[in-house]
């Protein structure tokens, strides 16, 4: 009778034993379906890259839409970009802002960008100031300078916020530092009419005086009629100002 327990407790105890060897297996086989779902999201990604670059938007758009449904970024927002702009399927601004969301939630800052655009101004549909805000702060905390733009207008205009041109001159200059060429010429406004700032000619000469001399049209024209309210002594000081922010900063590279 005490061998018969002996024995039956040394069976139970190897039985132990045999499970961490099981979790180990079954979390090693989880490791090798997914290691093996990211091989064909990848490929079904690739695919559609080759299509898209061969010209065949519509093959590229069957391909991203598998990846993208099983979660991958990129697809989703190409997808997004295929269906805004209406290239290998009917333009279907909808379904654009359902892959830009869905691309959003996972941090694409360049999704969360077109996405708050449709929102303000998606043709036949009821803009969404607020909700675009939202999403273009998102993206301009993630660094992305169109968003940064879009937002300092947002907070000059008080459209989906409050109207605050102090928070409009912050997110002018982070985009500015950038090279963003409207957030330059946005600040050139806020500092010659004193929007947030104090009226200051030669900072004003300065954030226009710079995409001027990158060759932008608008700005040589709005630095022309600035000049004519300043005396030369101004207009050579925001001149030097630009200079030194060009050296500090690098030129804008030509995309």
């Amino acid at each position: 009778m005490v061998r018969g327990r002996e024995q039956d407790t040394t069976g139970s105890d190897s039985a132990r034993g045999g499970e961490p060897s099981m979790r180990i297996s079954c979390r090693l086989f989880a490791l090798a379906l997914l290691a093996l779902a990211n091989t064909v999201v990848t490929a079904d990604y690739q695919r559609g890259q080759e299509a898209y670059d061969a010209g065949d938007p519509a093959a590229a758009l069957e391909a991203w839409r598998a990846s993208g449904e099983a979660g991958d970024v990129r697809s989703q927002y190409r997808l997004g970009r295929l269906y805004e702009d209406g290239r290998g399927t009917p333009q279907d601004t909808i379904e654009a802002m359902n892959w830009y969301e869905r691309a959003a939630k996972q941090g694409h800052a360049q999704a969360m960008m077109r996405l708050a655009f449709l929102l303000q101004y998606n043709p036949g549909q009821e803009p969404d100031h607020a909700e675009a805000v939202r999403w273009y702060r998102e993206a301009a905390e993630a660094g992305l300078p169109e968003a940064q733009h879009n937002l300092a207008n947002a907070y000059m205009e008080g459209r989906g916020v409050e109207r605050a041109p102090e928070e409009a001159v912050h997110w002018y200059l982070r985009a500015a530092e950038q090279w963003h060429l409207p957030a330059m010429l946005g600040l050139a406004h806020l500092y010659s009419d004193g929007i947030g700032v104090p009226v200051d000619l030669v900072q004003a000469y300065k954030w226009v005086e710079l995409p001027a001399a990158e060759g932008f049209r608008v700005a040589r024209v709005l630095r022309d009629m600035l000049a004519a309210r300043m005396t030369e002594e101004q207009i050579e000081a925001g001149y030097q100002a630009a200079t030194q922010w060009r050296q500090e900063h690098g030129r804008r590279q030509a995309d």
